[in-house]
């Protein structure tokens, strides 16, 4: 029970960090509300050029995940997937592979 209810939350920690980005252009608070609101909605290139989190795998003594992130490269049209090592305790992430060959699940 413990590991899924922390599955769970990994999951929804590494999709919201993924589809919030943490550098939006800030707005100009003078500008009107519709001029605003077109600033801020998202296209569909925005939806497309996300990263996205898959496959968490959560380490026996709870303490690691780790999970694909796939990165997409607009110049190959395709996704960039690679392992991630993230820590449950302490604010550390560590790429555990690289390059264009893409990995698809963690075992």
């Amino acid at each position: 029970m413990k590991k899924s209810l922390a599955m769970i939350i990994c999951l929804i920690i590494l999709s919201i960090s993924a589809v919030f980005p943490q550098n939006l252009p800030s707005v100009d608070k003078t500008k009107t509300d519709a001029v605003n609101q077109v600033a801020n909605e998202w296209t569909a290139d925005d939806i497309v050029m996300s990263e996205q989190a898959s496959s968490v795998q959560i380490s026996p003594d709870y303490g690691w995940i780790v999970w694909v992130k796939s990165v997409p490269n607009k110049e190959k049209d395709k996704n960039i997937s690679n392992l991630i090592l993230s820590s449950l305790k302490e604010k550390k992430e560590i790429q555990l592979t690289r390059g264009t060959d893409g990995v698809s699940d963690p075992k």
